[in-house]
């Protein structure tokens, strides 16, 4: 089972999204702060984060620019999710390694979607047989 780990100060959010995602089969941390964002990142093997930028105790920026100093999640699918949709914000977090940024408000299937893209990557078409 994936585990995801969403990271968000919106506390009603939280918990509908981790409803939500527990129902399509994945486990779910939460954390409503920079700080216990990054304690989770270290402790746990966590498989995607979903990271809002606006958060207390040192914003989501803090949290992607610091995951990404530890090697064993320098692979580790972040997805950005904010209200803050100033020109340049979507460029900005990927260039400091998100691997994806969504607006908010945003359609919960639409960012199921992007998780699952992530987390079950497509297979490449299977070769033939050598000599066919």
């Amino acid at each position: 089972m994936n585990k995801i780990l969403i990271v968000d100060d919106d506390q009603e959010f939280i918990a509908a999204f981790s409803t939500f995602l527990t129902g399509h089969g994945f486990a779910v941390l939460k954390a409503y702060d920079a700080t216990l964002a990054m304690k989770f990142a270290r402790k746990e093997a966590i498989d995607l984060m979903v990271l809002d930028l606006g958060l207390p105790a040192g914003g989501g920026q803090f949290v992607l620019r610091n995951v990404r100093k530890f090697e064993s999640m320098a692979q580790l699918p972040i997805i950005v999710s904010t209200a803050n949709v100033a020109e340049g914000i979507r460029d900005e977090v990927l260039g400091m390694g998100a691997n994806d940024f969504i607006a908010k408000p945003y359609d919960l299937e639409a960012l199921l979607e992007m998780i699952k893209a992530y987390l079950d990557p497509k297979t490449p078409d299977p070769q033939p047989p050598p000599g066919i």
